[in-house]
Protein backbone atom coordinates (compact mmCIF):
# COMPACT_ATOMS: atom_id res chain seq x y z
CA UNK A 1 0.00 0.00 0.00
CA UNK A 2 1.61 3.45 -0.88
CA UNK A 3 1.73 6.46 1.43
CA UNK A 4 -1.03 8.29 -0.41
CA UNK A 5 -3.29 5.78 0.16
CA UNK A 6 -2.79 5.39 3.82
CA UNK A 7 -2.76 9.15 4.33
CA UNK A 8 -5.86 8.88 2.97
CA UNK A 9 -7.70 6.15 5.47
CA UNK A 10 -5.85 8.04 7.74
CA UNK A 11 -8.06 11.34 6.91
CA UNK A 12 -11.02 8.90 6.72
CA UNK A 13 -10.59 7.94 10.24
CA UNK A 14 -10.13 11.48 12.20
CA UNK A 15 -13.63 12.35 10.15
CA UNK A 16 -15.03 9.49 11.74
CA UNK A 17 -13.54 10.33 15.69
CA UNK A 18 -15.28 13.72 15.63
CA UNK A 19 -19.09 13.96 15.74
CA UNK A 20 -21.27 15.97 13.42
CA UNK A 21 -23.86 17.75 15.37
CA UNK A 22 -27.29 17.12 13.58
CA UNK A 23 -28.96 20.10 13.67
CA UNK A 24 -25.89 22.74 12.79
CA UNK A 25 -27.52 25.23 10.27
CA UNK A 26 -31.06 24.18 10.77
CA UNK A 27 -33.58 26.87 11.90
CA UNK A 28 -32.47 26.61 15.40
CA UNK A 29 -29.01 27.47 14.69
CA UNK A 30 -30.13 30.71 13.10
CA UNK A 31 -31.62 31.05 16.76
CA UNK A 32 -28.51 30.19 18.17
CA UNK A 33 -27.25 33.13 16.22
CA UNK A 34 -30.02 35.49 17.23
CA UNK A 35 -29.31 34.56 21.07
CA UNK A 36 -25.51 35.33 20.40
CA UNK A 37 -26.53 38.71 19.50
CA UNK A 38 -28.70 39.44 21.94
CA UNK A 39 -25.96 38.40 24.27
CA UNK A 40 -23.34 40.80 22.49
CA UNK A 41 -25.86 43.41 23.58
CA UNK A 42 -26.37 43.49 27.51
CA UNK A 43 -24.14 45.47 28.38
CA UNK A 44 -26.51 48.39 25.79
CA UNK A 45 -29.38 46.74 27.70
CA UNK A 46 -28.55 47.35 31.39
CA UNK A 47 -27.28 50.78 30.49
CA UNK A 48 -31.27 51.53 29.02
CA UNK A 49 -32.57 49.82 32.40
CA UNK A 50 -30.08 52.08 34.37
CA UNK A 51 -31.20 55.11 32.80
CA UNK A 52 -35.08 54.36 32.87
CA UNK A 53 -33.97 54.04 37.25
CA UNK A 54 -32.35 57.21 36.75
CA UNK A 55 -35.71 59.10 35.54
CA UNK A 56 -37.46 57.75 38.45
CA UNK A 57 -34.82 57.96 40.66
CA UNK A 58 -34.21 61.59 40.01
CA UNK A 59 -38.36 61.60 41.21
CA UNK A 60 -38.34 60.87 44.65
CA UNK A 61 -36.56 63.97 46.26
CA UNK A 62 -39.38 66.49 44.51
CA UNK A 63 -42.35 63.96 45.07
CA UNK A 64 -44.62 64.58 48.26
CA UNK A 65 -44.87 61.44 51.19
CA UNK A 66 -47.50 59.19 48.77
CA UNK A 67 -45.94 60.15 45.70
CA UNK A 68 -42.57 59.12 47.19
CA UNK A 69 -44.04 55.88 48.40
CA UNK A 70 -45.93 54.78 44.87
CA UNK A 71 -41.88 55.82 43.34
CA UNK A 72 -40.10 53.57 45.57
CA UNK A 73 -41.90 50.57 44.87
CA UNK A 74 -41.66 51.16 41.25
CA UNK A 75 -37.77 51.59 41.67
CA UNK A 76 -37.82 47.91 43.68
CA UNK A 77 -39.94 46.30 40.52
CA UNK A 78 -37.68 47.46 38.14
CA UNK A 79 -34.56 46.39 40.01
CA UNK A 80 -36.42 43.23 40.87
CA UNK A 81 -34.89 40.34 38.61
CA UNK A 82 -31.87 42.86 38.14
CA UNK A 83 -30.07 44.23 41.30
CA UNK A 84 -31.89 42.44 43.76
CA UNK A 85 -29.74 44.66 46.81
CA UNK A 86 -31.15 47.61 45.05
CA UNK A 87 -34.01 46.30 44.80
CA UNK A 88 -34.40 44.95 48.62
CA UNK A 89 -33.16 49.21 49.23
CA UNK A 90 -36.15 50.54 47.63
CA UNK A 91 -38.77 48.14 49.29
CA UNK A 92 -37.60 48.75 52.71
CA UNK A 93 -37.82 52.54 52.00
CA UNK A 94 -41.46 51.51 50.23
CA UNK A 95 -42.31 49.71 54.14
CA UNK A 96 -40.40 52.71 56.01
CA UNK A 97 -42.53 55.59 54.29
CA UNK A 98 -46.20 52.70 54.62
CA UNK A 99 -45.33 52.59 58.38
CA UNK A 100 -44.80 56.61 58.70
CA UNK A 101 -48.42 56.66 56.51
CA UNK A 102 -49.92 54.14 58.90
CA UNK A 103 -51.99 52.52 56.18
CA UNK A 104 -52.78 49.26 55.96
CA UNK A 105 -52.55 48.29 52.69
CA UNK A 106 -49.90 50.43 52.18
CA UNK A 107 -47.84 48.25 54.43
CA UNK A 108 -49.65 45.48 52.82
CA UNK A 109 -48.08 46.05 49.31
CA UNK A 110 -44.53 47.24 50.63
CA UNK A 111 -44.24 43.82 52.39
CA UNK A 112 -45.85 41.57 48.75
CA UNK A 113 -42.78 43.22 47.10
CA UNK A 114 -40.53 42.86 49.76
CA UNK A 115 -41.61 39.00 50.13
CA UNK A 116 -41.16 39.03 45.95
CA UNK A 117 -37.38 40.03 46.58
CA UNK A 118 -36.98 37.45 49.65
CA UNK A 119 -38.25 35.15 46.82
CA UNK A 120 -35.99 36.02 44.09
CA UNK A 121 -32.98 35.98 46.54
CA UNK A 122 -33.32 32.53 47.16
CA UNK A 123 -34.71 32.96 51.04
CA UNK A 124 -37.42 31.00 50.43
CA UNK A 125 -38.28 30.91 54.32
CA UNK A 126 -38.15 35.08 54.74
CA UNK A 127 -40.16 35.22 52.13
CA UNK A 128 -43.33 32.87 53.09
CA UNK A 129 -42.69 34.93 56.81
CA UNK A 130 -43.32 38.32 54.67
CA UNK A 131 -46.19 36.85 53.39
CA UNK A 132 -47.47 35.37 56.70
CA UNK A 133 -48.13 39.18 57.53
CA UNK A 134 -50.20 40.30 54.80
CA UNK A 135 -54.01 39.39 54.68
CA UNK A 136 -55.73 39.62 51.01
CA UNK A 137 -58.37 41.69 52.69
CA UNK A 138 -55.52 44.16 52.93
CA UNK A 139 -55.01 44.44 49.23
CA UNK A 140 -56.84 46.48 46.28
CA UNK A 141 -58.05 44.07 43.99
CA UNK A 142 -55.67 45.40 41.35
CA UNK A 143 -52.70 44.22 43.32
CA UNK A 144 -54.45 40.82 44.81
CA UNK A 145 -53.51 38.23 41.68
CA UNK A 146 -49.93 39.56 42.04
CA UNK A 147 -50.06 38.62 45.67
CA UNK A 148 -51.55 35.07 45.08
CA UNK A 149 -48.95 35.09 42.05
CA UNK A 150 -45.76 35.17 44.81
CA UNK A 151 -47.57 32.30 47.21
CA UNK A 152 -48.08 29.92 44.18
CA UNK A 153 -44.35 30.87 43.25
CA UNK A 154 -42.56 30.76 46.71
CA UNK A 155 -44.29 27.35 47.57
CA UNK A 156 -43.64 25.61 44.70
CA UNK A 157 -39.74 26.85 45.20
CA UNK A 158 -40.11 25.82 48.64
CA UNK A 159 -41.68 22.41 47.21
CA UNK A 160 -38.70 22.24 44.93
CA UNK A 161 -35.29 23.42 46.68
CA UNK A 162 -36.77 20.86 50.23
CA UNK A 163 -34.68 18.55 51.50
CA UNK A 164 -37.65 16.74 53.59
CA UNK A 165 -40.13 15.23 51.87
CA UNK A 166 -42.86 15.36 53.80
CA UNK A 167 -42.64 19.37 53.45
CA UNK A 168 -41.60 19.02 50.14
CA UNK A 169 -45.48 17.86 49.40
CA UNK A 170 -47.03 20.27 51.79
CA UNK A 171 -45.61 22.96 49.79
CA UNK A 172 -47.03 21.22 46.71
CA UNK A 173 -50.32 20.78 47.98
CA UNK A 174 -50.18 24.91 48.42
CA UNK A 175 -48.92 25.53 45.64
CA UNK A 176 -51.56 23.63 43.72
CA UNK A 177 -54.78 24.93 45.72
CA UNK A 178 -53.54 28.17 45.45
CA UNK A 179 -53.04 27.79 41.49
CA UNK A 180 -57.03 27.03 41.14
CA UNK A 181 -57.73 30.13 43.21
CA UNK A 182 -55.51 31.88 40.94
CA UNK A 183 -57.04 30.76 37.77
CA UNK A 184 -60.19 32.12 39.29
CA UNK A 185 -60.12 35.26 40.11
CA UNK A 186 -57.26 35.77 37.37
CA UNK A 187 -58.74 33.75 35.05
CA UNK A 188 -56.95 36.29 31.92
CA UNK A 189 -53.06 34.63 33.78
CA UNK A 190 -52.27 32.11 30.82
CA UNK A 191 -49.87 30.91 33.20
CA UNK A 192 -51.34 29.65 35.87
CA UNK A 193 -54.18 28.13 33.51
CA UNK A 194 -51.25 26.67 31.59
CA UNK A 195 -49.75 25.16 34.59
CA UNK A 196 -53.20 24.03 36.11
CA UNK A 197 -53.63 21.76 33.01
CA UNK A 198 -50.06 20.55 32.93
CA UNK A 199 -50.86 19.42 36.78
CA UNK A 200 -53.87 17.53 35.54
CA UNK A 201 -51.40 15.35 33.09
CA UNK A 202 -53.60 18.17 30.15
CA UNK A 203 -49.72 18.74 28.62
CA UNK A 204 -51.57 18.89 25.00
CA UNK A 205 -53.98 21.57 26.17
CA UNK A 206 -51.15 23.49 28.28
CA UNK A 207 -49.20 23.55 25.24
CA UNK A 208 -52.16 24.83 22.50
CA UNK A 209 -53.24 27.21 25.15
CA UNK A 210 -50.09 28.93 25.39
CA UNK A 211 -49.15 29.32 21.65
CA UNK A 212 -52.41 30.93 21.50
CA UNK A 213 -51.33 33.31 23.54
CA UNK A 214 -48.10 34.07 22.34
CA UNK A 215 -46.30 33.89 19.41
CA UNK A 216 -43.07 32.95 18.37
CA UNK A 217 -40.00 35.49 18.75
CA UNK A 218 -41.78 37.56 20.91
CA UNK A 219 -39.39 39.47 23.30
CA UNK A 220 -41.71 40.91 26.41
CA UNK A 221 -41.01 40.19 29.85
CA UNK A 222 -44.75 37.66 30.19
CA UNK A 223 -43.31 36.37 26.65
CA UNK A 224 -39.85 34.74 28.27
CA UNK A 225 -42.32 33.44 30.87
CA UNK A 226 -44.83 31.58 28.19
CA UNK A 227 -41.73 30.14 26.33
CA UNK A 228 -40.12 28.85 29.65
CA UNK A 229 -43.25 27.22 30.16
CA UNK A 230 -43.63 25.85 26.94
CA UNK A 231 -39.85 24.30 27.14
CA UNK A 232 -41.05 22.44 29.87
CA UNK A 233 -43.95 21.09 28.98
CA UNK A 234 -42.70 20.14 25.74
CA UNK A 235 -39.87 18.56 28.06
CA UNK A 236 -42.40 16.36 29.67
CA UNK A 237 -43.73 15.15 26.07
CA UNK A 238 -39.66 14.41 25.57
CA UNK A 239 -39.68 16.62 22.59
CA UNK A 240 -35.89 17.89 22.77
CA UNK A 241 -36.06 19.66 19.74
CA UNK A 242 -39.22 22.04 20.31
CA UNK A 243 -37.91 22.90 24.39
CA UNK A 244 -34.64 23.63 23.00
CA UNK A 245 -36.23 26.02 20.82
CA UNK A 246 -38.92 27.86 23.38
CA UNK A 247 -35.88 27.80 25.66
CA UNK A 248 -33.80 30.21 22.81
CA UNK A 249 -36.94 32.41 22.91
CA UNK A 250 -37.15 32.85 26.26
CA UNK A 251 -33.53 33.17 26.76
CA UNK A 252 -34.06 35.99 24.04
CA UNK A 253 -37.10 37.71 25.83
CA UNK A 254 -34.86 37.67 29.37
CA UNK A 255 -32.12 39.58 28.08
CA UNK A 256 -33.40 42.10 26.47
CA UNK A 257 -35.72 43.17 29.31
CA UNK A 258 -32.72 43.07 31.40
CA UNK A 259 -33.34 39.80 33.23
CA UNK A 260 -30.98 38.55 35.11
CA UNK A 261 -32.58 36.36 37.45
CA UNK A 262 -33.47 33.54 34.59
CA UNK A 263 -33.12 29.93 34.14
CA UNK A 264 -33.26 29.42 30.52
CA UNK A 265 -30.53 30.25 29.47
CA UNK A 266 -28.77 27.71 31.79
CA UNK A 267 -30.93 24.88 30.78
CA UNK A 268 -29.95 25.75 27.02
CA UNK A 269 -26.47 26.16 28.35
CA UNK A 270 -26.49 22.32 29.69
CA UNK A 271 -28.49 20.74 26.95
CA UNK A 272 -25.58 22.53 24.51
CA UNK A 273 -23.08 20.51 26.66
CA UNK A 274 -24.74 17.34 26.77
CA UNK A 275 -25.33 17.82 22.93
CA UNK A 276 -21.43 18.36 22.34
CA UNK A 277 -21.52 22.29 21.79
CA UNK A 278 -19.21 22.78 24.68
CA UNK A 279 -17.86 26.35 23.36
CA UNK A 280 -21.56 27.55 22.96
CA UNK A 281 -22.62 26.31 26.58
CA UNK A 282 -19.05 27.56 27.98
CA UNK A 283 -20.12 31.01 26.55
CA UNK A 284 -23.94 30.95 27.98
CA UNK A 285 -23.00 29.68 31.61
CA UNK A 286 -20.28 31.80 32.29
CA UNK A 287 -23.01 34.70 30.63
CA UNK A 288 -25.57 33.23 33.53
CA UNK A 289 -23.00 33.27 35.93
CA UNK A 290 -22.31 37.01 35.56
CA UNK A 291 -25.40 37.59 35.33
CA UNK A 292 -26.41 35.84 38.70
CA UNK A 293 -23.35 37.55 40.39
CA UNK A 294 -24.74 41.31 39.42
CA UNK A 295 -27.89 40.34 40.19
CA UNK A 296 -27.13 39.08 43.28
CA UNK A 297 -29.62 35.66 43.27
CA UNK A 298 -27.80 33.08 45.38
CA UNK A 299 -30.08 30.64 44.22
CA UNK A 300 -28.65 31.24 40.38
CA UNK A 301 -25.03 31.56 41.55
CA UNK A 302 -25.47 28.32 43.25
CA UNK A 303 -27.03 26.56 39.90
CA UNK A 304 -24.15 27.92 37.42
CA UNK A 305 -21.35 26.94 39.50
CA UNK A 306 -22.30 23.57 39.61
CA UNK A 307 -22.84 23.33 36.09
CA UNK A 308 -19.62 25.58 35.07
CA UNK A 309 -17.54 22.63 36.86
CA UNK A 310 -18.96 20.46 34.89
CA UNK A 311 -18.20 22.21 31.30
CA UNK A 312 -15.08 22.99 32.24
CA UNK A 313 -13.95 19.31 33.35
CA UNK A 314 -15.66 18.17 30.19
CA UNK A 315 -13.37 20.95 28.30
CA UNK A 316 -10.67 19.54 29.68
CA UNK A 317 -11.59 15.91 29.25
CA UNK A 318 -11.91 16.82 25.36
CA UNK A 319 -8.88 18.40 25.49
CA UNK A 320 -6.67 15.80 26.70
CA UNK A 321 -8.91 13.02 24.28
CA UNK A 322 -7.66 15.78 21.61
CA UNK A 323 -3.88 15.71 23.13
CA UNK A 324 -3.71 12.05 23.31
CA UNK A 325 -5.24 11.64 19.73
CA UNK A 326 -2.51 14.27 18.39
CA UNK A 327 -0.34 12.10 19.91
CA UNK A 328 -1.49 8.75 18.53
CA UNK A 329 -1.71 10.37 14.62
CA UNK A 330 2.23 11.71 15.44
CA UNK A 331 2.83 8.41 15.58
CA UNK A 332 1.47 7.29 13.28
CA UNK A 333 2.24 9.87 10.88
CA UNK A 334 5.78 8.85 11.99
CA UNK A 335 5.27 5.44 11.27
CA UNK A 336 3.91 6.51 7.49
CA UNK A 337 6.55 9.39 7.34
CA UNK A 338 9.16 6.26 7.39
CA UNK A 339 7.25 4.35 4.83
CA UNK A 340 6.85 7.03 2.50
CA UNK A 341 10.91 7.83 2.61
CA UNK A 342 11.42 3.77 2.19
CA UNK A 343 9.00 4.36 -0.74
CA UNK A 344 10.61 7.53 -2.31
CA UNK A 345 14.15 6.04 -1.78
CA UNK A 346 12.76 2.82 -4.44
CA UNK A 347 11.13 5.26 -6.40
CA UNK A 348 14.10 7.47 -6.70
CA UNK A 349 15.94 4.05 -7.79
CA UNK A 350 13.45 3.42 -10.36
CA UNK A 351 13.07 7.01 -11.23
CA UNK A 352 16.87 7.32 -12.16
CA UNK A 353 16.75 4.63 -14.42
CA UNK A 354 13.81 6.06 -16.01
CA UNK A 355 15.33 9.37 -16.24
CA UNK A 356 18.13 8.26 -18.41
CA UNK A 357 15.66 6.37 -20.70
CA UNK A 358 13.81 9.82 -20.88
CA UNK A 359 16.70 11.65 -21.39
CA UNK A 360 17.99 9.72 -24.44
CA UNK A 361 14.64 9.53 -25.74
CA UNK A 362 14.56 13.11 -25.67
CA UNK A 363 17.57 13.61 -27.07
CA UNK A 364 16.41 11.45 -29.96
CA UNK A 365 12.59 13.39 -30.13
CA UNK A 366 15.03 16.87 -30.44
CA UNK A 367 16.89 15.47 -32.93
CA UNK A 368 14.02 14.56 -35.18
CA UNK A 369 12.43 17.78 -34.14
CA UNK A 370 15.50 19.65 -35.83
CA UNK A 371 15.25 17.41 -38.59
CA UNK A 372 11.72 18.18 -38.88
CA UNK A 373 12.36 21.89 -38.71
CA UNK A 374 14.92 21.68 -40.70
CA UNK A 375 12.10 19.98 -43.58
CA UNK A 376 9.77 22.54 -42.89
CA UNK A 377 11.85 25.68 -43.48
CA UNK A 378 13.35 23.54 -46.57
CA UNK A 379 10.22 22.98 -47.97
CA UNK A 380 8.57 26.57 -46.95
CA UNK A 381 12.25 28.04 -49.07
CA UNK A 382 11.17 25.50 -51.68
CA UNK A 383 7.31 27.03 -51.68
CA UNK A 384 8.69 30.36 -52.00
CA UNK A 385 11.20 29.82 -54.52
CA UNK A 386 8.22 27.60 -56.93
CA UNK A 387 6.83 31.14 -56.23
CA UNK A 388 9.12 33.44 -57.41
CA UNK A 389 9.86 31.27 -60.44
CA UNK A 390 5.86 31.15 -61.43
CA UNK A 391 6.03 34.87 -60.86
CA UNK A 392 9.22 35.42 -62.86
CA UNK A 393 8.04 33.09 -65.63
CA UNK A 394 4.70 35.14 -65.18
CA UNK A 395 6.59 38.59 -66.04
CA UNK A 396 8.76 36.80 -68.97
CA UNK A 397 5.77 35.53 -70.29
CA UNK A 398 3.48 38.74 -70.31
CA UNK A 399 6.42 41.01 -71.32
CA UNK A 400 7.68 38.59 -74.42
CA UNK A 401 3.76 38.63 -75.34
CA UNK A 402 4.46 42.36 -75.09
CA UNK A 403 7.44 42.41 -76.98
CA UNK A 404 6.08 40.54 -79.78
CA UNK A 405 2.63 42.75 -79.79
CA UNK A 406 5.05 45.81 -80.02
CA UNK A 407 7.54 44.58 -82.74
CA UNK A 408 4.25 43.63 -84.98
CA UNK A 409 2.82 46.82 -84.77
CA UNK A 410 6.20 48.62 -85.27
CA UNK A 411 6.49 46.28 -88.46
CA UNK A 412 2.85 47.43 -89.80
CA UNK A 413 4.11 50.86 -89.03
CA UNK A 414 7.13 51.19 -90.88
CA UNK A 415 5.31 49.19 -93.45
CA UNK A 416 2.72 52.21 -93.70
CA UNK A 417 5.48 54.90 -93.56
CA UNK A 418 7.32 53.39 -96.15
CA UNK A 419 3.88 53.04 -98.76
CA UNK A 420 3.41 56.70 -97.50
CA UNK A 421 6.62 57.84 -98.73
CA UNK A 422 6.50 55.45 -102.24
CA UNK A 423 3.36 56.97 -102.90
CA UNK A 424 4.93 60.61 -102.20
CA UNK A 425 8.13 60.01 -104.18
CA UNK A 426 5.69 58.33 -106.91
CA UNK A 427 3.95 61.50 -107.49
CA UNK A 428 8.06 63.28 -107.29
CA UNK A 429 6.52 65.78 -104.76
CA UNK A 430 10.60 65.99 -103.37
CA UNK A 431 9.39 69.03 -101.02
CA UNK A 432 6.65 67.02 -99.22
CA UNK A 433 9.01 63.76 -98.90
CA UNK A 434 11.98 66.07 -97.55
CA UNK A 435 9.33 67.59 -94.91
CA UNK A 436 8.13 63.82 -94.36
CA UNK A 437 11.67 62.54 -93.69
CA UNK A 438 13.05 65.70 -91.98
CA UNK A 439 10.06 66.06 -89.15
CA UNK A 440 10.05 64.52 -85.92
CA UNK A 441 6.62 64.37 -85.27
CA UNK A 442 6.09 60.77 -86.09
CA UNK A 443 9.22 59.79 -83.73
CA UNK A 444 7.55 61.85 -80.93
CA UNK A 445 4.28 60.24 -81.52
CA UNK A 446 5.75 57.07 -81.70
CA UNK A 447 7.46 57.47 -78.46
CA UNK A 448 4.22 58.97 -76.35
CA UNK A 449 2.80 55.55 -77.61
CA UNK A 450 5.34 53.50 -76.64
CA UNK A 451 5.88 54.59 -73.06
CA UNK A 452 1.94 54.12 -72.96
CA UNK A 453 2.27 50.83 -73.69
CA UNK A 454 5.12 50.83 -71.18
CA UNK A 455 3.30 52.30 -68.36
CA UNK A 456 0.09 49.90 -69.48
CA UNK A 457 2.38 46.72 -69.57
CA UNK A 458 3.64 47.53 -66.05
CA UNK A 459 1.02 48.25 -64.07
CA UNK A 460 -1.00 45.51 -65.69
CA UNK A 461 1.77 43.84 -63.56
CA UNK A 462 1.65 45.79 -60.67
CA UNK A 463 -1.29 47.44 -59.82
CA UNK A 464 -0.19 49.05 -56.41
CA UNK A 465 3.03 50.00 -58.12
CA UNK A 466 2.18 54.18 -57.75
CA UNK A 467 0.52 53.79 -54.13
CA UNK A 468 3.44 51.50 -53.32
CA UNK A 469 5.94 54.21 -53.98
CA UNK A 470 4.48 57.00 -52.39
CA UNK A 471 4.11 55.31 -49.36
CA UNK A 472 7.71 54.58 -49.12
CA UNK A 473 8.67 58.45 -49.50
CA UNK A 474 8.06 60.88 -46.23
CA UNK A 475 5.19 62.93 -46.01
CA UNK A 476 6.49 65.81 -46.70
CA UNK A 477 7.66 64.85 -50.16
CA UNK A 478 4.73 64.74 -52.75
CA UNK A 479 5.45 62.55 -55.74
CA UNK A 480 3.46 64.18 -58.64
CA UNK A 481 0.60 61.94 -59.58
CA UNK A 482 -0.03 61.12 -62.90
CA UNK A 483 -3.40 60.15 -64.91
CA UNK A 484 -4.77 56.87 -64.36
CA UNK A 485 -2.93 54.15 -66.08
CA UNK A 486 0.21 56.28 -66.88
CA UNK A 487 3.78 56.84 -64.66
CA UNK A 488 5.90 60.13 -64.92
CA UNK A 489 9.19 60.21 -65.47
CA UNK A 490 10.04 59.34 -61.83
CA UNK A 491 8.13 56.79 -61.73
CA UNK A 492 9.34 54.82 -64.66
CA UNK A 493 12.87 55.47 -63.28
CA UNK A 494 12.14 53.53 -59.81
CA UNK A 495 9.91 50.90 -62.76
CA UNK A 496 12.91 50.62 -64.85
CA UNK A 497 14.81 49.81 -62.07
CA UNK A 498 12.73 47.06 -60.44
CA UNK A 499 13.18 45.29 -63.85
CA UNK A 500 16.76 45.23 -63.66
CA UNK A 501 17.91 48.14 -65.70
CA UNK A 502 19.77 50.05 -63.43
CA UNK A 503 22.72 51.42 -65.75
CA UNK A 504 22.26 55.38 -66.03
CA UNK A 505 22.82 55.76 -70.35
CA UNK A 506 20.47 53.42 -70.96
CA UNK A 507 17.49 54.82 -68.85
CA UNK A 508 18.50 58.31 -70.00
CA UNK A 509 18.31 56.62 -74.04
CA UNK A 510 15.41 55.26 -72.67
CA UNK A 511 13.46 57.82 -71.41
CA UNK A 512 14.74 60.68 -73.92
CA UNK A 513 16.51 62.58 -71.42
CA UNK A 514 19.86 63.90 -69.42
CA UNK A 515 21.97 60.85 -67.70
CA UNK A 516 22.27 64.25 -64.93
CA UNK A 517 18.24 64.22 -64.93
CA UNK A 518 18.29 60.53 -64.07
CA UNK A 519 21.03 60.92 -61.49
CA UNK A 520 18.95 63.55 -59.64
CA UNK A 521 15.67 62.19 -59.65
CA UNK A 522 17.23 59.02 -58.35
CA UNK A 523 19.04 60.44 -55.84
CA UNK A 524 15.92 62.41 -54.88
CA UNK A 525 13.79 59.53 -54.63
CA UNK A 526 16.22 58.18 -52.38
CA UNK A 527 16.99 60.81 -49.74
CA UNK A 528 13.16 61.00 -49.10
CA UNK A 529 12.58 57.87 -48.18
CA UNK A 530 11.34 56.89 -44.87
CA UNK A 531 13.67 53.83 -44.62
CA UNK A 532 16.06 54.05 -47.17
CA UNK A 533 17.12 49.94 -46.67
CA UNK A 534 13.69 49.14 -47.12
CA UNK A 535 13.78 51.67 -50.39
CA UNK A 536 16.42 49.56 -51.63
CA UNK A 537 14.94 46.28 -50.77
CA UNK A 538 11.88 47.50 -52.84
CA UNK A 539 14.23 48.70 -56.03
CA UNK A 540 15.77 44.60 -56.00
CA UNK A 541 11.90 43.04 -56.02
CA UNK A 542 10.49 41.94 -58.94
CA UNK A 543 7.72 39.58 -57.54
CA UNK A 544 4.27 39.94 -57.97
CA UNK A 545 3.17 40.47 -54.63
CA UNK A 546 1.06 43.50 -55.24
CA UNK A 547 -0.31 42.12 -58.56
Amino acid sequence: MDAIKIIKYIVIAIAMLFPLQAWAGSNEEQLLLRLDSVVSMRESISKQREAEIAVITNQVARADHRRRFELCLELSVKYDKFVLDSAMVWARRAMSIALSLNDVQSRARANVQMAWVYNNYGLYSDAMDALATVHAADLNPEDRPHYYNLIVNANKNMSTYSLDNVQREHFKAIYASYTDSVNMIQPSNVGMRARALEAEGRIDEAIVLLKTNVKDGETTSLAGVRFFILSQLYQQQGNVEMQRRYLIYSAIADITNANRDYISLRILAEMLMEEGDLKRAYKYIHVCAEDAYLSGSRTRQFECSSLIATIDKQLVDRDTQRRTMLVVLLAVVSVITLLAAVQAFLLRRRNRALERTSLERDDALKRLETINIQLVEDNAEQLRLNRLLEESNQVKETYVLRFMALCRDYLHKMENYRNYLNKVAAKRNFDDLLNAVSSTRYIHREMSEFYANFDEAYLKLFPTFVADVKALMRTEYAIPTPAPGKLNTELRIVALQRLGVSDVEQVSEFLQCSTSTVYNYRSKLRNNARDKDLYEAFLKSKHLKNA
